[in-house]
């Protein structure tokens, strides 16, 4: 059992954003997180592949928010990423986000919310948007919501990893998240 931490506001959540050095919609996505109304303990931009310009990207990073940290996890892929975002989790709710996806101000303290208090949900997902951009005041330009079981529109307890194993980092970017789903529903 891993153990757990909170910050001075009391949040126990950590973000886990892998991403490729040059994404180009990553600092969109980190301002979405440091838009929620309830803030991370911790949000944790594993990247893959190649490093030239990981010192750049996390000086970015930094200038948006203190607690964001950057990792570089090899280039073994993007499932491998979320494997090192989870193994670096010391809270005891871990969200993850796409790093050309953003999130409304109040997801996550919702997501909490209802996590914290339904002690028998090991997570809870809501709903999302397609969207075609994202103007200057970030107001979304999108397509209806739909609900969907995406890690990006997800809060886990952390513990449910230990429960239900981590995401197989031999699946393909298309099959992982639909094994995971599948294993942990089958324990």
């Amino acid at each position: 059992m891993r153990p757990m931490v909170s910050d001075h506001d009391g949040a126990l959540y950590t973000v886990v954003i892998p991403t490729l050095v040059a994404d180009p919609y990553l600092l969109e996505a980190l301002r979405s997180v440091k838009r929620q109304t309830l803030p991370p303990n911790r949000v944790l931009v594993v990247v893959n592949g190649p490093m030239k310009g990981i010192d750049r990207l996390r000086e970015q990073v930094e200038k948006l928010f203190p607690r964001f940290e950057v990792r570089h996890s090899g280039s073994e892929g993007m499932i491998s990423s979320l494997v090192e975002g989870i193994k670096k989790t010391q809270t005891p709710y871990v969200a993850f986000l796409d790093a050309d996806d953003i999130w409304l101000p109040g997801k996550q303290q919702k997501q909490l919310g209802r996590l914290s208090t339904s002690l028998e949900l090991h997570a809870i997902y809501g709903r999302v948007r397609n969207f075609h951009q994202v103007d200057s005041t970030a107001e979304l330009k999108a397509l209806p919501a739909l609900e969907a079981r995406v890690f990006s529109a997800t809060t886990f307890r952390t513990d449910c990893f230990e429960k239900f194993g981590l995401p197989d980092t031999a699946a393909t970017h298309h099959t992982w998240l639909y094994r995971w789903w599948h294993q942990a529903v089958q324990m």
